[in-house]
């Protein structure tokens, strides 16, 4: 039975809550939380990891993992949004290269707003337990908002 994760918040004993940033008006800005399954293994049961807090408003630009810590059962992963697309940035994500920057299965700059408060996922592929991998998801966001007057 799948599991939801959330490394976000602090509830993980060890695992440091993601850093807030506050968008200063229509600014790009980084979103980034570090991910150590060394404090929570990620089960080989299509789990799912809550792995950054996008606020209502903000349009995310493009989305990546940068390996740090090597997965050594090689698990993959997929980079998105549960329940709106799972695989928006990305599908079969190896945890091994480290420092792999890029993103199999999908585009990295794939544009995606958020109307609502809601996270960027990961979802464990199904290939192997995830438990030693350490990786940094980013997201490059811009804040938006419909009552702007372009004019």
């Amino acid at each position: 039975m799948a599991t939801t994760y959330n490394f976000t918040n602090g509830s993980i004993a060890g695992h440091k809550k993601q850093h807030a940033t506050t968008p200063r008006g229509f600014e790009p800005f980084m979103l980034r939380n570090v991910v150590d399954t060394q404090y929570q293994n990620i089960a080989n049961d299509s789990s799912i990891g809550q792995v950054l807090n996008i606020p209502a408003g903000v349009i995310v630009m493009g989305c990546w993992i940068n390996i740090i810590t090597v997965d050594a059962g090689g698990g993959t992963v997929s980079l998105g949004v549960t329940g709106v697309d799972a695989t928006k940035w990305g599908s079969g994500i190896a945890l091994t290269p480290v420092g792999a920057k890029e993103v199999t299965g999908g585009p990295s700059f794939n544009p995606l707003y958020f109307s609502s408060a809601d996270t960027i996922d990961i979802l464990e592929d199904a290939a192997a337990a995830i438990t030693t991998a350490k990786f940094e998801v980013i997201a490059w966001c811009v804040k938006s908002s419909s009552t702007i007057d372009a004019e």
